[in-house]
Order: structure tokens, then sequence, then C-alpha cells
């Protein structure tokens, strides 16, 4: 079962470190950062009910007990790419992007302190190497702004607290469509009041435009965030959190494919850092010990 969660979380890396690119092309389109949070979501609800109760027979219906948590999980979902996107007003999106992947700390401190679960040796070792392999990747002068590097980093925070209640919560034994479904029901409720309020909200494409949002949607929620939700609550939301930091090294690799960038010193040692981490972590025999 656990090595099935490594794996799902693998693959949902490579689907996540897709998004920048696709991403670029819809808003070659006219598309925004808000609205594409808005499309990514909205196509997906109905495949997810679809999913759920007619291929699955699952009972839509919420426990009462669950709905205070799952609230909170859809605001982490949510609030992080809208943080996240705002914060590329600010300072250069790579940057914003690698403060963003701060969240597997987090994931480690709200685990180990807040909620008092400990931390093993081999987790305290992948997320030193984690949290190394990201500074790498950071260029500090590219950091030009306070607001946009906190937005950033709250982005890393709610995405933490998502994480976390999924790997850690009552949620976890909820039906993975189930929970999707209502994840993207609301986060697209959410997302178009925001995007209303604040005049953000484009609603005209030409039909190319239309085929990538629903494409986009169906093969990243449908996809990456479903493949995500399934392998962390297999291994827990810290080995996840970990694992899930393989999502640059995708970017970048597609970088350096298909736009021609150049692979630095620096991003080499970051790969090689991470790519360390997912090895002792998915390899470790002891990796459920618990070092008090």
């Amino acid at each position: 079962m656990e090595k099935k969660g490594y794996l799902y979380i693998i693959l949902s890396a490579i689907g996540f470190g897709t998004m920048p690119i696709i991403a670029k092309y819809a808003y070659g389109y006219g598309c925004n950062a808000t609205s594409l949070v808005f499309y990514r979501a909205i196509f997906s609800v109905l495949p997810f009910w679809i999913i759920a109760k007619h291929i699955y027979k699952v009972d839509m219906k919420l426990n009462l007990r669950d709905v205070p948590i799952l609230v909170v999980l859809v605001l982490g979902y949510t609030l992080t790419p809208i943080l996240l996107y705002n914060s590329y007003y600010f300072i250069n999106s790579g940057a914003a992007t690698t403060l963003h992947f701060s969240y597997p700390l987090f994931i480690t401190l709200i685990v180990g302190i807040l909620m008092s679960k400990g931390v093993n040796r081999i987790e305290k070792i992948c997320t030193i190497l984690v949290t190394l392999g990201i500074y790498l990747m950071l260029d500090i002068n590219q950091i030009t702004n306070v607001n946009g590097s906190l937005l950033a980093l709250l982005s890393g925070l709610t995405y933490a607290v998502y994480t976390v209640l999924l790997g850690e919560s009552r949620l976890k034994k909820v039906n993975t469509f189930k929970l999707c479904f209502y994840l993207t029901l609301i986060s697209s409720a959410f997302t178009l009041a925001y995007a209303l309020a604040t005049n953000s909200f484009v609603a005209t494409f030409p039909p190319q435009g239309w085929l990538l949002l629903v494409s986009f949607s169906l093969g990243i929620t449908l996809g990456a965030v479903v493949l995500y939700q399934l392998g962390v609550t297999m291994v827990g939301s810290k080995k996840g959190g970990l694992l899930s930091t393989l999502e640059p090294i995708v970017s970048i690799i597609i970088g350096v494919l298909f736009l021609n960038e150049i692979l630095t010193v620096k991003e080499s040692l970051s790969i090689l850092l991470i790519i360390i981490s997912t090895v002792l972590l998915v390899t470790s025999r002891h990796a459920e010990s618990v070092v008090e």
C-alpha cells in the first residue's frame, strides 16, 4: 500500500510539473490566474460526481462532523494558487514558486510540533535535504518585494495545511472522488466570488482556448490532484510533502528540453539533493520509527 502511495505522489508531481507550461498557453488565449483556478475546478465537478456516485456507488451525503474540516481543506486548496499567482505581481515567478516550496518544512513543523506526532530520523534528514535543495533553486536577487515574498510563503503554508488535513484528519477515510467533488464544487464557488469581486473573471475564449481549459482541468484535477490525495492518505502528510518536491525538478527539465532554458550548477545540485531525499524516503525500512 505504501509503495503504491509513493508511486501516486511521484506521478502527481510529474503532472503538476507540467502546469506552468500549460498555464502559459492558457494565458496566451486571454485567461488570467484567478480564472484559470476557477476553470481548473469547475470542469471537474461533474466528472467527480459521476465517478463517485455511479461508478463507486458512494453515498454522497456528508457527515456533519466532517464539514468544518472540509471548509478548512477547501480554503487551503483554493487560497494556495490565488496567493501564489498574486505573488507574481510583486516578484519573479521563479522566486515565488521556490518560496512556495517551503511547504514540506511547514508540514514537518505542523505535524511534529503542533500535532505532537513526532518526526523520525529519516524524515528529518529528508526535510533538511529538500530545504537545502529548494534554497539552491532560489535566486536571492529576484526577491525584490516583501509583499510578494510573504504571499508566496503564505501559499506554502496554506498548501501545508491542505496536505496535513488530507493525511492526518478524518477526511482521509472519505472516498477520494467524493472528497474531490466537494473540494472542486466549493472551490469553484469561492474562486468565482473572488474573481467577480476583483473584476478579474474572464469568460471569453476562442474554441482552442476552451479545449485547453477543459483538458487542463481534467488532466490536472482528475489526474494530479487525485493521485496526490490518494498518495497522501496512504503515506501520510510528511512523506507526501517531501516527495512532491519532485515537481520543480519536472518543471526545470521541461524548461531545458522544450523552452531552451539553461541548467545551472545550482539547479543541478538542487535536483541531486531532492532525488537523494526521495530515494532515502522510499527505500528506508525504518521510515515508520519515530525518534522522540
